[in-house]
């Protein structure tokens, strides 16, 4: 039937999107190959600390926005649904920005701790705390890009989330072609934030005029 269709039309649009995002990661690190030895090494752990502050953000925001919007359309006398995303805008973008900057700050105390010891080589630690510093730039882009995409999901236009899903692929691409050339391993992560910022202000740009 047709909501059946709809269903699965929508759902299809998601897995492309999950499916580009996901690759993202296998394209940086098959280009991380590409460099120096300890390239991959070094990629894969800054990722690794980068998580850190993005699952404690997300654990803390995005269930509670999803478990709202969700429930959005039955509330009386609700607000207009740009208004309920402009609410959760500031307080996660200060929240995330004070993250971001607590994060750069003491990358050195937090990248000794985490990695100074065991099977870790020291001698990769400041081009470590490099990267992740660059992988951190982008996190408040990524926190406002991913309340927009939540946004998107709740009045159901996953056409467009599996557009920007896509162009992140081919832009991630790009940027680490360009910016690995003269910043190495960083310029990968580096070219994940700008990607990701992009990708926060089409979203944002684009969200659905009657909703603006």
């Amino acid at each position: 039937n047709n909501e059946a269709t709809a269903f699965l039309r929508s759902l299809s649009h998601q897995v492309v999107c999950l499916v580009a995002l996901g690759s993202n990661m296998i394209v940086d690190k098959i280009m991380a190959s590409w460099l120096k030895s300890g390239s991959v090494t070094i990629l894969h752990y800054s990722d690794r600390l980068y998580m850190i502050p993005i699952s404690i953000l997300t654990a803390w925001f995005f269930p509670v926005a999803l478990s709202y919007w969700s429930h959005y359309q039955q509330q009386p006398g609700r607000l207009p649904f740009s208004e309920v995303v402009k609410s959760m805008l500031r307080p996660a973008f200060f929240v995330s920005l004070a993250v971001c900057i607590i994060s750069i700050w003491f990358r050195g105390p937090l990248a000794c701790i985490s990695f100074a010891r065991g099977e870790f080589p020291i001698a990769y630690l400041p081009e470590l705390e490099l990267t992740w510093a660059c992988y951190v730039l982008g996190l408040v882009a990524y926190v406002i890009g991913n309340i927009f995409v939540q946004a998107y999901l709740a009045l159901k236009e996953t056409r467009f989330i599996r557009n920007m899903g896509v162009l992140s692929f081919f832009l991630n691409a790009a940027l680490n072609l360009m910016l690995m050339r003269f910043m190495g391993v960083s310029g990968i992560a580096l070219a994940t934030s700008i990607n990701t910022a992009i990708i926060a202000f089409l979203l944002f740009k684009h969200f659905p005029k009657q909703q603006l």
